[in-house]
């Protein structure tokens, strides 16, 4: 080439030739650095929520009377719960729950049944099971320690009632007793929420809360149940 020596020259295809050695050493530290970036945010985002949540544990109600002029009956049971979770924040909820109790209460008749010796009367002892099944979105507010979630959670509750009628008609003195037992499917819907408070990465405590509706027949049921046990995470 006229007018630039040999050495030149050389000196520089060596500049260029490095340049371009830096340019592709960049480039490739470069991509390296995104990769290891998407790696480590595919890995958070893994662990960022449990992909699945099953809870188990007491389960105390306050339930209101299955029959007129009985009065509301504290019940107590069991509930468990299996939540998947599609992120952070939205998930679907399958409830089961059990509750268990008994109450005597007196039979109104109307109308009233009387004779010339006096009226009808009676009382009854039952025993009721509720067993729910409820299912529904559930959302939740993620924190390092505690979590506190909401949900709707609709389905059926299982009545099974059984129990004892005494019923005297006078001028009768001695009571006529006779055993009863009915089972209905109705008609269930539990609204609330409740926190669980992170103890392990796969071990959580719950405490939760909901009014739970149950559409007996001729009345509606307007319950309380509140409910606390171990959460697992997976």
């Amino acid at each position: 080439m006229p007018g630039i020596s040999r050495e030149e020259g050389l000196l520089s295809i060596q500049v260029i030739t490095g340049a371009r050695g830096k340019e592709e050493i960049m480039l490739r530290r470069f991509f390296l650095a995104i990769g290891v970036c998407l790696v480590l945010g595919v890995a958070a985002r893994a662990q960022d929520f449990p992909k699945a949540e099953v809870f188990g544990g007491y389960s105390y109600g306050n339930f209101g009377p299955s029959v007129s002029g009985a009065g509301r009956t504290n019940v107590n049971g069991w509930n468990t719960s299996l939540g998947v979770n599609l992120n952070r924040w939205f998930g679907l909820v399958s409830d089961f729950s059990g509750h268990y109790g008994s109450f005597n209460a007196p039979i109104n008749f109307l109308p009233n049944l009387c004779v010339p010796a006096g009226c009808a009367s009676g009382t009854i002892s039952e025993s009721d099971k509720y067993h729910n099944f409820l299912f529904g979105p559930q959302f939740s507010l993620r924190a390092k320690k505690a979590t506190p979630f909401v949900h709707a959670l609709f389905g059926g509750s299982r009545l099974n009632r059984s129990g004892t009628e005494n019923i005297i008609f006078p001028p009768l003195t001695t009571p006529s007793a006779s055993s009863f037992s009915t089972s209905t499917t109705n008609f269930a819907f539990a609204g609330g929420g409740g926190v669980d408070y992170k103890l392990t990465e796969k071990l959580a405590w719950r405490v939760q809360a909901d009014y739970l509706e149950i559409g007996i027949p001729n009345r509606t049921l307007n319950n309380v149940r509140v409910s606390t046990g171990i959460v697992f995470h997976f």
